[in-house]
């Protein structure tokens, strides 16, 4: 099982014009005041991101378990 190692925020950024892009900025606070006062934003997600070590990894945010097998996760 893996070990939890630390975490970081992502925010994701979706344009009027269709771009999207990820930025793991140090203040979050202050990103998405900016990201607010935008007016090309038309949308943007923050995440927490969870950092593991170890040879399984659980994605918490859809409760999949990747290096199982379907068998193995039952």
């Amino acid at each position: 099982m893996g070990v939890f190692d630390g975490g970081t925020h992502r925010v994701r950024v979706l344009t009027r014009d269709g771009d999207e892009s990820d930025h793991y900025p140090d203040d979050v606070r202050g990103f998405v005041a900016t990201l607010r006062k935008r007016s090309d934003v038309k949308a943007f997600e923050t995440v927490w991101v969870h950092f593991a070590t170890g040879d399984v990894v659980s994605d918490l945010s859809h409760g999949d378990i990747d290096g199982l097998d379907e068998e193995e996760a039952e």
